[in-house]
């Protein structure tokens, strides 16, 4: 992952996690993205389903319901209670956030990195 250290330290402060925890969590939803988000988008198109904004309703789709479990080894440990997963991958993505993500960092006391710079 390339990321500099500006946004690492905005990152970590904003989130409460470690620069490797971060870095654990970008892999493993470029994983999950290459793993399932054909089928993903195969299912939305069969279905009739046309998002008003795909990329985030892929985050949306691929840190929901643990998808990223089986690609991060200590995923119980600190992912599984950490409720900003969908905010962190539009950070970490630089993909514009949906308002109720911007509202629910606003209502943890924190923002989000598109914002922020």
């Amino acid at each position: 992952m390339n990321i500099s250290q500006e946004k690492m330290t905005f990152l970590t402060a904003n989130y409460g996690l470690s620069p490797e925890q971060i870095e654990a969590f970008h892999e493993a939803y470029q994983h999950a993205y290459y793993s399932m988000a054909p089928e993903i988008e195969y299912a939305w198109e069969e279905g009739g389903h046309f998002p008003e904004n795909p990329e985030s309703a892929m985050i949306e789709c691929l840190v929901d319901a643990d998808r990223l479990e089986q690609y991060i080894l200590d995923y119980m440990d600190w992912c599984f209670d950490f409720h900003m997963k969908m905010e962190l991958a539009h950070d970490l993505l630089e993909i514009p956030m949906p308002e109720y993500c911007i509202e629910y960092l606003k209502s943890q006391g924190k923002t989000c990195w598109m914002l922020a710079k």
